[in-house]
């Protein structure tokens, strides 16, 4: 398989766990999300889910936003807009 033809089902993949881990309430421990150098895993210190409804994900403002709206999953919860 090429280096393109790899990159491209590696967005797919992601695409579609990320879609998956959306429509959900909670994130698994260690869910994978594909990144550039292959693939990283969320982590809870608990060993639990990863609550998606908690005041992270919650538009707590009057801008509609959260912070989970800019600080993604599948980017380590880091801001990269």
């Amino acid at each position: 398989m090429s280096r393109r033809a790899g990159k491209a089902v590696v967005c797919a993949m992601g695409g579609l766990l990320t879609g998956l881990a959306a429509s959900g309430q909670s994130l698994p421990n260690l869910y994978p999300f594909p990144n550039a150098s292959g693939w990283l895993e969320t982590q809870n210190a608990g060993n639990g889910p990863i609550d998606l409804t908690g005041p992270f994900f919650q538009s707590l403002g009057t801008n509609g936003r959260s912070c989970g709206t800019c600080h993604r999953p599948a980017l380590r919860l880091g801001d990269f807009r």
